[in-house]
């Protein structure tokens, strides 16, 4: 037998399910941090490994700095070969890197470190743009 979801049920229960929702909570609480604990980490890793599969593909198939060679993942950066400003960015953080990873990799990017980064902004007068 197929049961059919009633919309109304709720609305005549909703103090009940409430408050058993809420005993299941303070009941579980343990659990549901670990639950938590391990959802979180799997998206974070999640995250960094789309960072470095980007990182690595504009550092030419390298993790590194494509001017000194610097490795550090923490300080890997992408920069745009071309500068082209504040006003053109539309995302940052992990966004960025997903969506050049769903934009197929465009040119005209390359793995940076924030060093590296920095001293071609000041080389180029980047911040003027």
């Amino acid at each position: 037998m197929v049961h059919k979801y009633d919309p109304s049920y709720y609305q005549k229960n909703k103090e009940h399910i409430k408050a058993a929702r809420k005993k299941y909570r303070v009941d579980n609480k343990d659990k549901i941090h670990e639950q938590q604990k391990v959802w979180y980490s799997r998206k974070a890793i999640a995250r960094q490994l789309d960072k470095i599969k980007v990182l690595t593909y504009y550092g030419n198939d390298k993790l590194a700095c494509v001017r000194c060679g610097y490795d550090d993942v923490r300080a890997l950066t992408i920069d745009h070969v071309v500068p082209i400003g504040g006003r053109a960015r539309k995302c940052s953080g992990i966004q960025f890197y997903r969506s050049l990873q769903l934009w197929d990799y465009p040119r005209g990017y390359q793995t940076l470190c924030a060093n590296c980064q920095m001293i071609k902004m000041f080389e180029g007068n980047e911040w003027k743009i």
